[in-house]
């Protein structure tokens, strides 16, 4: 496994807020910039759905946390319950950055395809 470089992304969960807000001031400062996301796995959590996902871009490398709401861009991904689709890029991923009070969630909004 690689030894991250950035300090919060070494030290803390990807499900703690200080790993949230460092990904999403990450994600701020690379606006337009080229990042690729990977699939990793589906998995459901206090009764909603995520994708886990790992980010890279030039000198970033994270896994989030996708919520997902609206599976209809994602529905072959759901009837095989992500087994089949491990390692695959989601190409053109987008997700909001929401932030409600002490708490920060990236929640799905589109993607171009999933390319095995």
């Amino acid at each position: 496994m690689k030894k991250h470089s950035n300090t919060v992304f070494a030290n803390f969960s990807p499900f703690s807020f200080e790993y949230k807000q460092e990904l999403a001031r990450q994600l701020a400062s690379r606006r337009g910039e080229e990042l690729n996301y990977w699939f990793n796995r589906h998995f459901q959590m206090n009764g909603k759905d995520y994708l886990d996902v790992t980010i890279k871009g030039d000198g970033l490398q994270a896994n989030s946390a996708i919520e997902i709401n609206d599976w209809s861009k994602l529905e072959a991904l759901k009837a095989a319950s992500g087994d089949a689709y491990r390692g695959a890029e989601l190409d053109n991923l987008k997700f909001d950055i929401v932030q409600n009070g002490s708490n920060i969630n990236f929640v799905f909004k589109d993607l171009n395809a999933v390319i095995e």
